[in-house]
């Protein structure tokens, strides 16, 4: 029988509404709660990877008194290239946090998340830019308050 430890304190669940806001340094990021799970659980995509770069995220936040989810600067932040995942010899459906190390290096902040989405996305190589297809701007572009929605 395994015993608790005493020293761990009780999770207690909150449910949400899903209008609770994401935000980073006091700012509104631009997305819901409900936002981010209709975006990542989409039905509609058969099962393959379908971006270029994939961005892992921890909360990394660890005193209990603030921890606060919906503060990005309490996350880290992690952007691996789709070939590199592709070619891993281990398990595709998971991954440890060594094995993200080793294939992304050190964690970023939200603030050096775009830099590192940039560098890990192999067709930004040699100073080419995306576009989205949409008038003004690249598809990589720096964010500026506000412009976090998915579109």
């Amino acid at each position: 029988m395994a015993v608790a430890d005493p020293n761990l304190c009780r999770l207690r669940a909150k449910r949400l509404s899903g209008d609770e806001r994401f935000h980073y340094v006091g700012h509104d990021a631009g997305f819901s709660v409900l936002d981010f799970w209709r975006w990542s659980t989409s039905d509609l995509i058969e099962p393959r990877r379908h971006a270029d770069v994939y961005v892992f995220a921890l909360l990394a936040h660890r005193e209990q008194a603030t921890l606060n989810p919906l503060d990005l600067s309490q996350w880290e932040f992690w952007a691996v290239p789709t070939k590199a995942l592709d070619d891993r010899k281990r398990s595709q459906h998971s991954i440890t946090l060594n094995s993200l190390r080793e294939l992304a290096g050190n964690p970023e902040g939200f603030d050096g998340l775009h830099d590192a989405v940039y560098r890990a996305d192999d067709r930004t190589k040699g100073g080419r830019h995306l576009t989205s297809g949409c008038s003004g701007g690249s598809r990589l572009g720096r964010p500026t308050e506000g412009s976090y929605r998915r579109r």
